[in-house]
């Protein structure tokens, strides 16, 4: 069995540190090996190079991975145009190590992917793993449609992701399967700061709404200007947004009570202080983030209709509230603030909820799609 992971980045965000997670697991319970390509630098690269039997990737200063489309061009009628983020001449290269499998972490992957298996002497199967929605689609693989053909099998990470697969990308119903996004932490009761804190996490953009975040922390404090709480925002911040926001934050009176502090390499720590998750995303398809703090036994509070977390937060009553009702978000911070019994009693509901959500059980699922992909007869 000879499989070839194509991971779109090593960067440190949601969709590789899944996969990562996934080749730690596989490769410590099943004996198999397996290679990996990374088509985008990032700090885990070494630790895709550990875990994996071979790992292509691409460090040369003339060579700048996330800057550069490399587009196949072909003059046969009906062909794909996608966006490699690779040389061709390497990945042909790759293509003749015969791989059984290609697994494609992320819509990102899926033209270099394509690529591959049209390039293998064999009849390798192609099995995609999608964590975007329609917004994000649209955004990095607006040709989704015409590679579906060429995709044997297909990952979600929701059902919200295999809805929208589904009804605008032409993907068919039985070739899905949906198995939600895991994770580790560590040390699960380590807050040591004494001090309500209201969490927020993601790289700052639209998607995940920190606006939102901002006017929440607006609402409570312009309620409650003496209320003993802080909002605190981890995750990767351009110098422009932290101007942006720094200033949107001077203008309204929060400087000591809000913040964005950026990106950290031990983010668990910052989580772990939470006393309340704000998931403000407009759209999110299963966020490693809430698998997280939830393991960690913290009240989560999402809009209703923006993401694939909805799914599986339905039991736990304050979690999910209209979609961008700052003052019904506003109203649940204060609300966790005022009631510990409540906060307590949500979080451990969440807990148990995403304790579910590690290496060892959804692995256990990845592995079998995996293991019937490749024995099945090819159609």
């Amino acid at each position: 069995m000879k499989i070839l992971f194509i991971n779109h980045s090593a960067a440190k965000t949601g969709a590789p540190i899944v996969l990562l997670h996934f080749l730690k697991w596989l490769k410590q319970n099943k004996d198999l090996s397996f290679d990996v390509l990374s088509l985008q630098n990032g700090s885990l690269l070494e630790a895709f190079s550990e875990v994996s039997e071979k790992h292509y990737y691409k460090l040369k200063k003339d060579f700048v991975l996330n800057k550069i489309d490399r587009y196949i061009k072909s003059k046969q009628k009906g062909s794909v145009k996608g966006r490699l983020l690779y040389p061709q001449n390497a990945l042909k290269s790759i293509a003749k190590n015969n791989y059984d499998l290609i697994y494609a972490n992320s819509i990102i992957s899926i033209p270099a992917a394509h690529f591959i298996k049209k390039n293998s002497g064999t009849k390798a199967k192609l099995l995609v793993h999608i964590h975007e929605l329609n917004l994000t689609i649209n955004q990095y693989c607006s040709e989704l449609n015409a590679y579906e053909p060429s995709i044997d099998f297909t990952i979600a990470v929701s059902n919200k992701v295999k809805q929208n697969l589904i009804t605008n990308w032409g993907f068919n119903d039985n070739k899905i399967k949906i198995v939600y996004a895991h994770s580790k932490v560590d040390d699960l009761n380590k807050k040591v700061d004494k001090q309500f804190i209201v969490g927020g996490s993601g790289v700052v953009g639209w998607r995940k709404g920190p606006d939102f975040f901002v006017l929440v922390a607006q609402y409570v404090f312009n309620k409650f200007p003496d209320l003993p709480i802080k909002f605190q925002w981890v995750g990767k911040i351009s110098k422009l947004n932290q101007f942006i926001y720094n200033q949107d934050i001077e203008r309204l009176g929060l400087r000591d009570k809000l913040k964005f502090v950026g990106a950290k390499d031990n983010p668990h720590d910052y989580f772990s202080n939470f006393d309340i998750f704000l998931m403000t995303s407009k759209e999110d398809p299963f966020p490693l983030v809430c698998v997280e703090v939830g393991m960690m036994g913290k009240p989560i509070i999402c809009f209703k209709d923006a993401t694939g977390t909805q799914e599986v937060l339905m039991p736990v009553e304050n979690a999910v509230i209209p979609y961008l009702d700052i003052a019904k978000m506003s109203e649940m911070v204060v609300q966790y603030f005022n009631d510990k019994d409540l906060r307590h009693n949500d979080g451990m509901k969440i807990k148990q909820i995403f304790l579910e959500f590690t290496p060892e059980k959804q692995g256990a699922k990845l592995y079998k799609i995996i293991k019937g992909l490749i024995d099945a007869p090819f159609n």
